[in-house]
């Protein structure tokens, strides 16, 4: 990488590109290829690119063969929905070459294809099985082979055997040779009811499941569209053997309760398996109720079984459930195995493994090996994610990097080398001027290494080794010092008496065993009466409401420790490495037998231990032998104080949590205090009486309501009355204005008849009355009114009878009517 310029400008990116230490996808190809640098835009641009990709690639391609009318252009701004016209697959984050006359889409990838030598018209040809021209291109010819092609049919890699790559502008598929050659019709097993079709084109935004292996695909499919039944391309080329099934095609297996069909995989695709998704190999089991694919040691998983992930209880295989395995925490769907108990989950491939484990130092509990990298886990200690070999405690949690463990052996003998390696945790590089940027290995499994993690090293021969690959090495020698260790202090451990009364067991703690046992009971009571600054401890997993009831009994009353109430007379026997009193042995017994030493996870001194246990046991003695009737609040809560005090000493007691809830609910329902019954007594009457004035209320609610319900009927009466109104007072104004209109022309003619009367005298008022029966004739008495007025003013202009006949006469050709006068 020194090599390489830090540094460079290319025209597809605005900004100036370095080169990155990290992982990156390319923006061109989308593709990981080894050993190629890739630079990126510090600029926060998210643009990255390949050094190989920035100098073959062209701003603009004319004359492509998969689009030879119109030119392409490079571009950045390409639609996520939009699909490659050769490969068929969507431009998510990429950018691609793409033609502005017509649309046409062409990623980066696929526009590095270039047909064999022979011409395109010769190479665009037609299969026999395949609708459309197809032109054939060689990867073996292309100068950019450091790409990968998928086959759009099978989604199978194209690979040295493989080298001919078929493009079908019109499905917009990569095709194999075969694929091409598919045929169109199939009968097929898995479905014997219809005929299968192929589909030559790949669903465009929306996959499809396959109905033998439940998967979900996007690439071509055989379709029955009478059933809506799907069957993927490597599924279509599984073929039933006839020489393993019965007469009906089928075989029976143990575990799974449906027959099944075994299938020959002679075309080698990776299909995984629905139980441990693992690739299946040669054989695969079908089954058509449940439409999945199944090895056949899958197909014959135990119903039940123990394993050292879950130890408290068996396991039952369940099917279709999705979940979370708890043992390595990664989410999957198909089986499980599944305790009811606890709502506990582990996948088929967990539950098959059988990992290394150790016991050491390092954790009271079985570490397992896992050697498979998971993004799910963080280490306890660095708070990184598991992708190299780590050690995992499934009971606790407790996740630690190989290179995390903090006792690693000084030295090892590693049997790949000659020499003792030695640890180190001091970079150790190939060449003292390497840079740190720089890329270095592990000599054991010759992959790649981060120099600031512990190795193992040979100063004579320069040989480096990973902590995890000689981890067998490790194990060895962490289980032999656990192991001594274990002897040394049972010799060490003082030797307690077969038998001792609890008086001299007490008065046998030193100074700091009773300091011990005096700090656990003042944190428990500091915690209870909430003077504690600390966090406050969760009250043994117990539910919302029991934990409130006892925080309200407990704040009422003094906490004491137990062991006063006993009696000092009593013996002590011992029960493997613990003393206990004898009453209590058969309890401890059953105990550690059901839910292993739940002390395991205490720090306490054994003497401390040993007290606290009997503590605990005491409580599960006394809620064996007392009935429900005749628990008392002081029981209870001489009992949660047991098994609090247990909790704080570090002791795994939630088996207790069950047991408590129900007894504390059954003492709640069933107790009978008087006292307790006269006030619910009060407070039923109270409550009813608060429901009678409540219903009186509401009457009179409801009273008011109708009132006002009527009201408002009279009310919209009245406006409407009252709109009527409105509109009858407008039209009599408008009759009245039209009344005065016409008394005011009346008047006018009235006065101005009079007028002519006085100017010209009666000959005029002949004439007048002449001519407004002539008017009255002519034009009727409704133009007469309107042309009252005019005539008048005229007539007292001085208009003669003679004037009127000669102009009418005149304009209107109505000389006739006026000469029969």
């Amino acid at each position: 990488m020194a090599t390489e310029e830090k540094r460079i400008k290319h025209f597809s990116h605005k900004h100036m590109l370095e080169v990155s230490s990290w992982e990156r996808d390319c923006r061109m190809c989308n593709q990981d290829i080894p050993d190629d640098p890739i630079y990126y835009c510090p600029r926060g641009c998210l643009f990255t690119i390949h050094k190989s990709c920035s100098s073959t690639i062209q701003q603009s391609l004319h004359h492509h063969p998969f689009h030879p009318h119109h030119p392409l252009f490079l571009s950045d701004d390409i639609h996520a929905h939009s699909l490659c016209n050769a490969c068929g697959s969507h431009s998510v984050n990429m950018s691609a070459y793409t033609c502005f006359d017509c649309s046409f889409t062409l990623h980066v990838v696929c526009a590095s294809l270039t047909p064999t030598t022979k011409t395109i018209q010769s190479q665009i040809q037609l299969q026999p099985t395949h609708p459309h021209p197809l032109i054939s291109c060689d990867l073996n010819n292309n100068n950019n082979c450091k790409y990968t092609y998928t086959c759009s049919c099978c989604s199978q890699p194209f690979d040295d055997e493989r080298s001919v790559v078929h493009v079908c502008l019109e499905c917009k598929g990569l095709l194999h040779k075969t694929c091409a050659q598919l045929p169109r019709k199939i009968d097929h097993p898995f479905h014997p009811s219809h005929p299968l079709f192929l589909l030559p084109q790949k669903p465009r935004f929306f996959g499809y499941t396959c109905g033998a292996c439940s998967q979900y695909k996007d690439s071509f499919i055989y379709h029955c569209s009478d059933c809506e039944f799907y069957l993927d391309i490597a599924c279509a080329s599984l073929s039933p053997n006839p020489a393993e099934n019965n007469e009906f095609g089928q075989i029976r297996r143990f575990s799974h309760s449906h027959p099944l069909i075994l299938c020959d995989n002679k075309q080698k695709f990776e299909i995984c398996c629905y139980a441990c998704e693992i690739p299946l190999g040669d054989s695969i089991c079908f089954c058509a109720q449940c439409k999945v694919l199944l090895h056949e040691s899958c197909a014959d998983l135990p119903h039940e079984m123990k394993h050292m992930f879950h130890p408290m209880h068996a396991l039952t295989l369940r099917y279709y459930r999705y979940g979370k395995c708890e043992a390595c925490l990664r989410h999957s769907s198909g089986c499980f195995y599944e305790c009811s108990q606890c709502q506990w989950y582990m996948d088929v491939r967990c539950a098959l493994s059988k990992p290394k484990t150790m016991m050491s130092k390092i954790h009271p509990h079985p570490l397992a090996l896992f050697n498979k990298p998971n993004y799910d886990i963080l280490c306890t200690t660095c708070r990184q994610f598991c992708v190299t070999p780590f050690f995992r405690c499934v009971l606790c949690h407790f996740d630690l990097h190989i290179y995390c463990i903090s006792i690693l052996p000084p030295t090892l003998k590693y049997f790949n080398h000659v020499h003792t390696l030695t640890l180190t945790r001091s970079p150790i590089k190939d060449y003292p001027d390497e840079d740190d940027d720089g890329e270095f290995y592990c000599d054991a499994c010759e992959e790649r290494r981060v120099l600031a993690h512990p190795t193992y090293y040979c100063k004579d021969c320069h040989y480096v080794a990973h902590c995890h690959c000689t981890v067998s090495e490790i194990i060895h020698i962490l289980e032999e010092e656990w192991s001594e260790q274990e002897s040394n202090r049972g010799a060490e451990q003082v030797e307690e008496p077969t038998s001792l009364t609890l008086k001299q067991f007490l008065d046998s703690f030193n100074g700091d065993e009773n300091k011990e046992v005096q700090g656990v009971f003042d944190a428990y009571r500091r915690d209870s009466q909430g003077d504690s600054s600390d966090n406050p401890k969760d009250s043994l997993y117990l539910d919302e409401a029991t934990t409130e009831i006892m925080k309200i009994l407990v704040s009422k009353n003094q906490v004491t420790m137990p062991w006063e109430n006993w009696n000092s007379t009593s013996k002590l026997i011992k029960v493997d490495d613990y003393m206990i009193l004898e009453n209590l042995a058969p309890i401890l017994g059953t105990l550690f037998g059901k839910y292993g030493d739940f002390s395991g996870m205490s720090n306490l001194s054994p003497k401390a231990k040993m007290l606290y246990i009997m503590t605990v046991c005491d409580a599960v003695n006394s809620m064996l032998s007392t009935k429900v009737k005749n628990i008392t609040k002081n029981v209870l809560l001489s009992w949660f104080h047991c098994f609090m005090l247990g909790h704080f000493a570090g002791f795994e007691i939630q088996f207790a949590s069950g047991r408590l809830t129900r007894v504390v609910r059954s003492h709640f329902g069933l107790q009978a205090d008087v006292s307790t019954d006269l006030t619910l007594a009060k407070l039923d009457e109270e409550i009813g009486e608060q429901r009678a004035l409540l219903d009186s209320k509401e009457i009179i609610a409801s009273e008011q309501d109708r009132e006002i319900d009527k009201l408002q009927e009279r009310i919209a009466s009245v406006q409407l009355t009252s709109t009527k109104v409105h509109k009858e007072i407008a039209e009599l104004h408008k009759k009245i204005k039209t009344l005065e209109e016409k008394r005011a022309i009346s008047r006018f003619t009235e006065e101005c008849l009079s007028d002519a009367l006085e100017l010209e005298g009666g000959q005029f008022f002949y004439d007048f009355l002449f001519i407004k029966q002539i008017l009255n004739f002519i034009f009727g008495e409704v133009c007469n009114n309107i042309l009252k007025g005019h005539f008048t003013t005229l007539i007292a202009q001085g208009l003669t009878l003679a004037h009127f006949k000669k102009i009418y006469s005149q304009k209107h050709n109505w000389h006739t009517i006026f000469s029969l006068t």
